[in-house]
């Protein structure tokens, strides 16, 4: 009986403890396993660099494929697609508008009036002009008529492509380590190849080893299981699996990610990952993203009179201002109309009219005019100080068609009798700007100009004179405004209204005055083309000083300038003392960007998201701020951030006087500039903080409203100001940065450290931006998801509706070309409506990764209590638990 239990049990020891020789063969397999995962996880990595190799690859192949003959590229000056880099180019024997991805080497581009060069180029004198650089420009004096000649466009041969620069950020930029992937690593190779293989290893071949040196001869624990059992214990610590599971997980939440959105892959990305740690949406780019492409009309402000009978003398109350606001309604995806908030809108119809006929004269039509006149004032504001050339007229025909003075929506905007191609006149001065704002990092006016279109009446025997422009310039040249009734000489009290509405309307959007007079006599072909600037230096003799009476008649008005219809205007002073001057003030009109309805709610859906949406925006703290509020992000007190280089601190460059005040004309002081002496006289006390403060028409209820009471608000905490400053205050101060949802005055380079900063600070980032704009293709790279969303091309003027969708929309559109390189850059590629899933999605991302995560934990806990029972079968003298074929 002794001997049979000794057998049975030592059979069943042998059984527990007998590790088969079929172990060798089971390592040599998971040995080769091993090298064949290795050169399968190289071939994935390969792969991914192929994934945006092939992409880059196919797109270019298609454009090889196109002929540059049948590409179609956007009208020259073309106001809707502005934002996107465009550069004037000879192509086939054309001038036309290349999109700067589009240019190489050897192209010859055509450089505008203070344009920066779109790449580095080299010009006809062998000069060379590195992207970024602006070529000093001189102005010209015609000797004839005293004007200013247009300064014309540079030649310059491309000397490296745009395209080249993009590709080698595409490939070189490295992808940031996430925090899935980075928990992954630890688990893996600190934990798991530094810590616990080592330790049980070490610790199983020491118990191993002690036992095989006490047990007894009858647990026949033989010398290969001192070697066997360390390989056991350290077998399911390696988990030779982890990358399949991980890769398998990885195309499977991709797969599914991308039906979600409706799209086919475009990445290879762990979107999952991405989207589940996601802490920060970075929008950078307004203007048919988040707003539509063009400002349209927020308020109309005009005179009128508060009865009938006659004022006296001196009568500050005989006329009121009237303002009236208007929104924006869409009607279609790329359909907006323009609509009154009051309903009594009608009752104004005849202060209303002259205005939209000064619209109708003064149209987009004359854009590309308006467009050169803009690159010469950038050239001047160079050298005026405090100022900058603004595009602040804009296409205003949707309040012809919504008053009914244009009837036919789809005719031409002109009337018959005034169908001609005009003629169009720029008059700026070199007035410098406003002082300085407390708490505004860059504040610029806009320089003092006026854009006149002069059209020629077949029905009568004068011209129709139609000026937009600067508030200042304007009224200096009106002596008389509409009152809705009549014409009513303009007196200091509607001169000071119409400058604070616009002071207030240009700081946080965009304003224009507009003016009308009739004028007889001819242009002279000589002066046509050319620009007018007015001398700043004069003073009025008291024996020209025109007393002004409360109403007069036309043909009063010119007998008393002694206007000769038949005169030709032959020089500048001509112009201005017989075309510009003597014109009556129509009103003024205030234009704002207007949020769009899908911004606006992706904005709500982030926040309740609990996701930061940012908005870097290149507009100044005002504008940004104006515009920040309608999208529903916080833009008060400690909420935004201005990203430019304080000027104080920087040290401003000194203009020399003489180089401010130049006068480039050598005619004589006219009436003119005694006005402008005078009106300079009468606003001297105006600045910016006493009008924001103390201006009449802040206590007048018409005048004032909530958009209306922006006003700078003092850095009280002490904010970061300029790029530079932000990481030195998050090291020493806090973390406001990192909290705030505007960043004001961006451009491409701040924004890429700015976003960099987040990221270095464990921020996780997608970025948004438009598929147009080519500048943006570090900002997609350095982003841990990016996104390009093709920005909105409707037109609010609808007399050009259908020339805009043939030029951006044709198949083969350069536009459309030029979008497909840049969303080379970008890891999606989505519409509007697909946008509004991104928080949804976000949402699912979080609960998919926490599965993974819980079940990544579950498989680590698994393996690591399956080593530690094997270990401790060989601390107690137990048989071996686990057999190779179970591990």
């Amino acid at each position: 009986m002794k001997n049979a239990l000794e057998d049975w049990y030592g059979a069943n020891v042998v059984n527990d403890n007998e590790i088969d020789y079929s172990l060798l063969v089971i390592y040599i397999v998971l040995f080769l396993f091993t090298f064949i995962l290795q050169y399968w996880q190289n071939q994935i990595v390969k792969a991914n660099h192929l994934f945006l190799y092939n992409k880059v690859k196919g797109i270019v192949e298609e454009i090889e494929r196109l002929s540059t003959n049948d590409l179609q590229y956007p009208q020259i000056y073309d106001a809707i697609v502005e934002d996107m880099p465009l550069q004037l180019a000879k192509r086939d024997g054309r001038v036309c508008q290349v999109p700067r991805l589009m240019l190489v080497t050897k192209d010859i581009v055509l450089l505008r009036p203070g344009q920066k060069a779109p790449c580095n180029c080299e010009l006809v004198d062998g000069k060379e002009l590195h992207q970024g650089e602006k070529l000093e420009r001189q102005m010209q004096v015609c000797e004839e008529t005293d004007a200013i000649e247009p300064l014309e466009l540079v030649e310059a041969r491309v000397t490296s492509s745009p395209i080249n620069h993009n590709l080698e950020n595409l490939f070189t930029e490295q992808e940031n380590l996430l925090q899935f992937e980075a928990q992954i690593n630890d688990a893996v190779h600190r934990i798991n190849e530094r810590i616990l293989i080592p330790l049980f290893f070490v610790l199983s071949l020491l118990l191993t080893a002690y036992r095989f040196f006490n047990a007894d001869d009858e647990s026949l624990f033989h010398t290969r299981f001192v070697f066997a059992v360390p390989f056991l214990v350290a077998l399911p610590l390696i988990c030779p699996l982890y990358p399949v599971i991980i890769y398998l997980i990885k195309t499977t939440n991709n797969r599914q990610v991308f039906n979600a959105f409706g799209i086919v892959s475009q990445t290879t990305k762990d979107l999952v990952a991405i989207l589940s740690a996601l802490t920060t949406v970075a929008i950078i780019d307004k203007k048919g993203i988040l707003s539509l492409p063009e400002p349209s009309i927020r308020k109309v402000m005009f005179f009128k009179s508060k009865g009938t009978k006659e004022p006296d003398d001196g009568d500050d109350d005989s006329t009121i201002p009237e303002i009236l606001n208007l929104s924006s309604i869409q009607v279609s995806d790329d359909e907006w109309e323009l609509d009154f908030d009051e309903s009594s809108w009608a009752l104004h119809l005849p202060s209303l009219l002259p205005m939209a006929y000064n619209m109708v004269l003064n149209s987009c039509a004359h854009n590309s005019d308006f467009a050169r006149f803009l690159d010469h004032l950038s050239v001047v504001a160079d050298s005026v100080p405090r100022t900058i050339a603004t595009a602040n007229r804009r296409c205003m025909c949707q309040l012809p068609i919504r008053i009914g003075f244009l009837q036919s929506p789809g005719g031409s905007p002109i009337p018959a009798a005034l169908k001609n191609d005009g003629v169009t006149m720029g008059v700026y001065a070199r007035q410098p700007g406003d002082p300085p704002v407390s708490g505004i990092v860059k504040h610029r006016t806009p320089l003092e100009m006026a854009f006149c279109t002069v059209q020629m009446d077949e029905h009568s025997l004068h011209s129709h004179l139609s000026s937009q422009g600067t508030a200042k310039l304007i009224l200096d040249a009106c002596t008389h405004f509409w009152s809705g009734e009549k014409v009513m000489p303009l007196t200091v009290k509607e001169r000071r209204l119409s400058i604070d509405f616009h002071r207030r309307h240009s700081m946080t959007g965009h304003c224009l005055a507009l003016a009308y007079r009739p004028v007889f006599g001819q242009i002279d072909q000589g002066l046509i083309g050319k620009y007018i600037e007015l001398p700043l230096l004069g003073t009025l003799s008291s024996s020209e000083t025109v007393h002004l009476v409360h109403s007069q008649s036309t043909d009063d008005l010119l007998q008393q300038n002694g206007i000769n219809p038949a005169k030709v205007v032959t020089n500048s002073q001509d112009f201005i003392n017989d075309v510009f001057t003597g014109q009556i003030l129509c009103g003024l009109v205030a234009l704002q960007y207007e949020a769009m309805p899908w911004a606006t709610k992706l904005v709500e859906l982030l926040d309740n998201a609990c996701v930061r949406p940012v908005f870097f925006s290149k507009e100044n703290e005002l504008r940004s701020r104006v515009f920040a509020e309608k999208l529903g992000l916080e833009a008060g007190w400690n909420c935004h951030i201005t990203l430019a280089e304080d000027e104080d601190k920087a040290g401003k460059r000194k203009i020399p006087a003489m180089e401010i005040f130049s006068c480039s004309t050598k005619s004589k002081i006219s009436k003119l500039n005694g006005r402008f002496a005078k009106s300079d006289a009468l606003l001297a006390n105006l600045d910016l903080e006493s009008f924001a403060r103390n201006s009449p028409t802040r206590r007048q209820s018409l005048l004032t409203s909530d958009e209306d009471k922006v006003a700078p608000i003092p850095n009280k905490a002490q904010l970061p100001t300029g790029i530079d400053e932000v990481r030195p205050h998050l090291e020493a101060v806090d973390n406001v940065p990192l909290l705030v949802g505007l960043f004001t005055d961006c451009n491409t380079t701040s924004t890429l450290e700015m976003i960099t900063i987040m990221q270095d600070y464990k921020e996780v980032v997608a970025c948004i931006g438009s598929s147009l704009n080519s500048f943006n293709t570090q900002i997609h790279r350095k982003a841990n998801l990016s996104i390009s969303v093709d920005p909105l091309q409707c037109s609010s003027c609808k007399h050009e509706k259908a020339a805009i969708n043939l030029s951006l929309k044709g198949s083969l559109s350069a536009i459309s070309v030029a979008s497909r390189l840049t969303q080379m850059s970008t890891d999606m590629h989505l519409n509007q409506m697909q946008c509004l899933k991104l928080p949804a999605i976000i949402g699912c991302a979080r609960h998919r990764m926490a599965s993974v995560r819980a079940s990544l934990l579950f498989l680590l806990f698994a393996s690591t209590l399956f080593s530690l029972t094997v270990v401790l079968s060989s601390l107690f003298f137990l048989p071996i638990i686990f057999t190779e074929l179970q591990v």
